[in-house]
């Protein structure tokens, strides 16, 4: 569990790593991608998702680069700016994003759950068949529904 201390603590760490160009231009793209992700999340999941990938994968993924890319996004999705929404679908579609750009292997689970009288949804990343950037699994309580690629759908929906 992160303490206050910690969550303040990174996000200085993340605005300290702004003062090198590249670090900041990725900054920007994640934050305009966030901030538009609200428009592109109301497109069909069929349509949106394979819109996502990137048209070539690179061989290896720069592990310093995702770091960042993963301190970017969560900063960023944990912060309270108003063009930001606060949610795990626009997380896991801007990580999906610029993840596989980089060149990890993801795929893109929606899930449902009964929470007292009502349904409730998650969207996750999953990596090697595990949760991925996820405190608990959300597996123990969320029924996969979609899974996006298609090939690790076969794997996880019975």
């Amino acid at each position: 569990m992160r303490t206050y201390w910690s969550k303040l603590l990174s996000r200085i760490l993340v605005v300290g790593e702004l003062w090198w160009p590249p670090n900041a231009l990725t900054f920007i793209r994640v934050f305009a991608f966030m901030a538009v992700s609200p428009i592109l999340v109301r497109m069909q999941l069929p349509r949106l998702l394979p819109a996502l990938e990137p048209r070539e994968l690179p061989r290896d993924a720069d592990s310093r680069k995702v770091a960042r890319i993963i301190r970017y996004t969560d900063a960023l999705t944990f912060s309270r700016l108003p063009l930001l929404r606060r949610s795990c679908m626009h997380r896991a579609v801007t990580l999906y994003y610029f993840l596989r750009r980089e060149g990890v292997d993801l795929s893109v689970h929606f899930g449902v759950a009964r929470v007292d009288q009502d349904l409730g949804g998650h969207c996750w990343l999953m990596k090697d068949g595990e949760p991925y950037l996820e405190n608990e699994d959300p597996r123990r309580t969320f029924t996969p529904m979609y899974v996006f690629p298609e090939s690790e759908r076969s794997l996880t929906v019975t």
